[in-house]
């Protein structure tokens, strides 16, 4: 006999956000050229859909993570998202 799960344990942790990055301008014509750093990247999310195949809660994995964003760069370069 197979047993029924309808109650299980999940967890899962959002992604990290990446850190901005911390740069200032510097060209020949420019002398007083100000800040160009860049943002960093938003955290991954997790996200749970109901399927309408699955009879019960039966799982192969219990912990999920999404994925972490990249740091910023310089030139205003924004960090890829999770």
């Amino acid at each position: 006999t197979r047993k029924f799960y309808d109650r299980v344990r999940v967890f899962g942790a959002g992604g990290r956000g990446g850190n901005g990055a911390e740069s200032f301008c510097r060209e020949p014509f420019k002398p007083f050229g100000g800040p160009d750093g860049g943002n960093g990247g938003k955290g991954g999310d997790l996200v749970f859909e109901a399927a309408e195949h699955v009879s019960d809660l039966r799982m192969d994995r219990f912990h999920f993570k999404a994925e972490n964003a990249t740091h910023g760069a310089g030139r205003g370069m924004q960090g890829r998202n999770g």
